[in-house]
């Protein structure tokens, strides 16, 4: 019987495709005979070998299989969640409440939780969560929030980093002080805004298409830097920096792989901000009212005019998130 892997694999968002990739990688590794199937339509790296995708939006398709699985599996990501909308959740809810009718196991990996906004979807959610068979998260503060619910969890650390052994060697901050930016929205308040169009980044890591192109262009216009894409999270940047500026999750994950401090805008508490502050760098909370172009400006500039005490407190602190992602390989030959 096949795996039933559930993500959202099909919007041309390198952070799941990253997700699926290290998915897939752990299954050929402990489970080579093994099928899988993959909600979404298709993958941007092409054909998946051993696999099947399968239409989210094919009812009769999905029901079938979660009736024909071995188990259903959350690989990563923060798919429960009714910040984006409450319908996303109820949608990934069903699935759950479906394979449990069908007596599957489902297996939640990985997982970043943050505090639901709605009463209702959050009663949904404990519900849940205490029908599943195994739960683990990739931050403390996820882990925290389980535990309010009454549910236990194993803390570990976002499943990309599940198939690397080691981190690339940093290179050391390059002499001229370049930055980069990746941005998933450009609805920041006017002082910060201002400010990226003043920071003249050497260029933008697009991790969705067309979305991160389209907000690059909105921010900077006929001054918008060259856009790159990456087909892994072990790429390297195409011209070194100095720093990386985002308010993108996976986008931070990918400067922290490759040992570049980076600063998040974000507000207190949510994954980016969680990252940042594991790692030990730099946070803009948007909702700060005594922002100023000029005090976000001097921030930024004051922290990549410093980039080796940053890149020193990274490369250190890092290190426990490695450790912590060696241990889903263990889960997932122990659950599966």
């Amino acid at each position: 019987m096949a795996l039933f892997f559930c993500g959202y694999f099909d919007a041309h968002n390198a952070g799941d495709d990253w997700l699926l990739e290290a998915s897939l990688n752990l299954c050929a590794t402990l489970f080579p005979e093994k099928k899988v199937l993959i909600l979404g339509q298709s993958s941007r790296t092409g054909p998946v070998p051993n696999s099947r995708f399968i239409n989210r939006y094919n009812p009769l398709a999905v029901l079938n299989a979660l009736r024909k699985c071995s188990a259903l599996v959350v690989p990563g990501g923060s798919l429960f969640q009714d910040q984006s909308s409450a319908r996303s959740f109820l949608y990934y809810y069903t699935l759950v409440r479906t394979a449990k009718r069908f007596g599957k196991p489902v297996h939640l990996i990985a997982q970043g939780i943050e505090p639901f906004q709605h009463t209702r979807t959050e009663r949904l959610f404990k519900q849940l969560i205490h029908s599943c068979d195994h739960i683990s998260v990739r931050d403390a503060a996820s882990q925290d929030y389980l535990y309010s619910l009454g549910a236990e969890s194993q803390l570990r650390a976002d499943l990309a980093l599940a198939t690397l052994s080691a981190f690339p060697e940093a290179t050391l901050a390059p002499i001229k002080p370049d930055i980069g930016v990746a941005f998933r929205s450009s609805s920041f308040p006017a002082a910060i805004r201002t400010a990226m169009t003043q920071i003249q980044p050497k260029w933008a890591l697009a991790m969705q298409r067309p979305h991160d192109r389209v907000t690059t262009r909105e921010i900077y216009g006929s001054k918008t830097p060259e856009l790159i894409e990456f087909q892994h999270i072990s790429d390297p940047a195409p011209t070194p920096i100095s720093m990386l500026v985002t308010n993108r999750y996976h986008a931070a994950l990918w400067a922290m792989v490759q040992g570049i401090p980076f600063c998040v805008i974000a507000q207190p508490y949510t994954k980016c901000f969680t990252l940042a502050k594991e790692c030990g760098q730099a946070v803009i909370n948007p909702s700060d009212p005594t922002h100023t172009r000029e005090s976000v400006l001097a921030f930024i500039l004051a922290r990549r005019n410093d980039t080796a005490k940053y890149q020193k407190t990274l490369i250190e602190n890092r290190k426990a998130l490695l450790e912590r992602a060696t241990h889903i390989r263990k889960d997932v030959a122990a659950w599966i």
